[in-house]
């Protein structure tokens, strides 16, 4: 691990070898505690340039540069500032929310390298002495241990285990270090991927609205009041396919991906019918 120092912070690389390729991961670890002081534009603007670095980096050197987990707002401004043809993202699953991106285009570079995400299942030790932790428990325990937010990406529990997305280089730590949760001794165990049966599942769903505006939808789907509605747009808590929705009256495509944070994800899937009173149909696939 070195350090180089730019204008603003100083900023952390590990560097990786990998079938004789340099790999050069970033580590984006300080962008917000060190632009505490900032307001939240200038916090902004501060990302969005440090975007657009490692997108000509990643052209200059030829190499692949990863970010750490980030939330969706984060992911919606690199959208705005790079060229979408030149970053991936990825989270571990196909619904994860907090995912990472990854400046390079596999088409110029010539090779393909992997997200550096472990999923990782923590279990119970004794069953029958299990409190059923949830989120928040597993959550706080990994930063207990020191382990910042920005290594760990979604949790997922299922049937009285969680299943935890880390940034590879903490995997290891992880895996060493915790050996409870709450009042329950639980194990680390290494998977391949998300197992299916504790990946999300897509619910169909057929909701009544005046028209297929987005801010109609989320509101009928989650059960918000206008004004409520009104309020999360302007809260830039409504994302389309990953980026901010800033339009309130916008009509989503057909399978175009709605999300609205802290209320959940839907797979937008096309008008069925109009009804008698001239309303519209829709059919939605909801993550349940």
């Amino acid at each position: 691990m070195s350090r180089v120092r730019t204008p603003d912070r100083v900023v952390k690389f590990q560097f990786r070898v990998n079938a004789g390729l340099g790999l050069l991961f970033f580590h984006l670890d300080g962008v917000h505690k060190q632009d505490r002081q900032l307001t939240v534009m200038d916090s902004g603007r501060t990302l969005r340039k440090r975007f657009l670095e490692l997108q000509q980096q990643s052209i200059s050197d030829n190499c692949y540069y990863f970010t750490d987990f980030l939330a969706p707002i984060d992911i919606s401004s690199a959208y705005e500032v790079c060229d979408p043809k030149r970053i991936g993202v990825w989270g571990g699953s196909d619904s994860s929310e907090r995912r990472m991106i990854r400046f390079g285009n596999p088409d110029e570079m010539g090779y393909e390298v992997p997200f550096p995400i472990v999923c990782m299942k923590i279990s119970p030790v004794n069953w029958r002495f299990s409190e059923n932790p949830g989120h928040r428990d597993y959550l706080g325990a990994l930063m207990h241990l020191g382990v910042q937010r920005d290594v760990l990406g979604d949790i997922i529990c299922h049937d009285g285990s969680a299943y935890v997305f880390v940034v590879e280089r903490m995997a290891q730590f992880v895996e060493d270090n915790l050996f409870r949760v709450k009042h329950t001794d639980v194990s680390c165990t290494r998977l391949d991927e998300l197992p299916v049966e504790a990946a999300p599942v897509l619910t169909p769903h057929t909701i009544v609205v005046s028209s297929a505006r987005l801010d109609g939808i989320i509101s009928k789907l989650f059960h918000l009041s206008r004004s409520e509605a009104k309020a999360a747009f302007e809260r830039q808590e409504v994302f389309c396919n990953g980026r901010v929705a800033a339009n309130p009256a916008a009509e989503p495509r057909e399978d175009d991906v709605i999300s609205l944070r802290h209320y959940g994800k839907c797979v937008y899937r096309g008008i069925e019918r109009t009804t008698k009173k001239g309303n519209i149909s829709v059919k939605i696939d909801k993550y349940d």
